[in-house]
C-alpha cells in the first residue's frame, strides 16, 4: 500500500512540476499563467481519518493554525517519506477553518513537514481553484 501512495504522490508532483516547469518553443512557460497556480492541493487519509498538522504562519508573527491541506514538495521513495508544505485553510471571512463546507481559499505557507507514508492509506487531490480564490469579505479592524 505504501508503494502505491508513493507512486500516486510522485505522479501528483510530476503534474505540479509540469505547471511550473513546462515551456514550449513558441509560448514559453505560459501553462502556469493560463492555469493561474503552481500548486495542486491535496488531503491525506490515515486509519483515523484526515491527517492534520499544526503550522506557524511566519507572515503573521508565527501565528499557529491547523490544517489537513498540503502541497507536495519532494518524495523519498526509499524511505517512504514525503516533504510537504502546509496550506492554510480560510473561510469566506479570511478566518481559519477545517470544514470543507466553509473552505474558500488555501493559502501557501513556508511551513514544511515530513510525512511517513507508511501510515497513509489514501490521498485526494483538490480543485486548484482553492489556491487562486480571493477571500470575498475582508475582515474589519
Amino acid at each position: 500500500m505504501k508503494q502505491t501512495i508513493c507512486n500516486a504522490l510522485s505522479e501528483l508532483k510530476s503534474l505540479q512540476d509540469l505547471l511550473t516547469e513546462s515551456s514550449s518553443k513558441y509560448f514559453g512557460s505560459k501553462l502556469s499563467e493560463l492555469v493561474g497556480v503552481d500548486t495542486i492541493p491535496f488531503v491525506m487519509y490515515t486509519n483515523e481519518g484526515l491527517l492534520k498538522r499544526v503550522g506557524k504562519d511566519k507572515s503573521k508573527d508565527k501565528e499557529t493554525f491547523m490544517t489537513s491541506f498540503f502541497r507536495i514538495e519532494s518524495i523519498n521513495q526509499d524511505r517512504y517519506e514525503a516533504q510537504v508544505s502546509l496550506l492554510r485553510p480560510l473561510d469566506i471571512k479570511g478566518k481559519d477553518t477545517l470544514s470543507m463546507n466553509d473552505l474558500i481559499k488555501l493559502k501557501k505557507t513556508n511551513t514544511f513537514t515530513t510525512i511517513d507514508l507508511s501510515n497513509i492509506h489514501g490521498i485526494q487531490p483538490l480543485d486548484v481553484d482553492y489556491v487562486k480564490r480571493k477571500v470575498i469579505i475582508e475582515p474589519k479592524y
